[in-house]
């Protein structure tokens, strides 16, 4: 049972990724990531943090880029639709294509870390990303992706279109509940 009261009040996604030990909170309370991580998504907070080796302006003390909901909406947006092993039917998923949101934070790496609400992460090239086409979708079938499946970002590929990339080496790289993003 997920303990949510005064003590431990109910979190947003930003909040859950400032905790400075993510699952020692979770075992202490019992909550999962879905039941911890109940509350909507303010367009104030941070959807996607990018750091390491990225320029431009918009970089703070710690060397990251932060973007709100607005903000990566006013990024290039890209949508196609596809089956994936995560859902059965045809989905629509929209977002930013690596390509674009690597020239937005001016990326001066080709290898991309991508981390997880949970820590998971994964490093791929940024290049290998781009050819086969990844999105950072933040929408699923026209709607905001709830954390409790598989939101806010999800790195997707168009897994319909190209039989090379329905690979056990390709599905690792699709992360969900992305929240961060490092160029090394």
């Amino acid at each position: 049972m997920c303990i949510r009261d005064s003590t431990y009040p109910v979190l947003t996604a930003t909040m859950f990724t400032r905790l400075p030990n993510r699952r020692a909170f979770m075992a202490a309370t019992g909550c999962t990531l879905a039941a911890a991580l109940v509350a909507p998504a303010h367009a104030a907070d941070t959807l996607l943090t990018a750091c390491g080796r990225i320029g431009g302006g918009g970089v703070d003390a710690d060397g990251c880029r932060r973007y709100t909901r607005v903000q990566f909406e006013r990024l290039p947006q890209t949508s196609f639709t596809t089956t994936s092993p995560w859902h059965r039917d045809p989905m629509t998923y929209t977002g930013v294509s690596v390509k674009d949101f690597a020239q937005a934070i001016e990326a001066r790496g080709n290898r991309i870390r991508l981390i997880a609400l949970n820590d998971y992460s994964v490093t791929a090239d940024v290049d290998q990303l781009v050819a086969n086409g990844a999105i950072l979708a933040h929408l699923r079938n026209g709607q905001p992706m709830p954390i409790a499946d598989k939101g806010p970002v999800f790195v997707m590929f168009p897994f319909s279109s190209n039989a090379k990339l329905r690979a056990d080496s390709i599905y690792v790289q699709a992360v969900w509940q992305l929240s961060r993003i490092e160029i090394v």
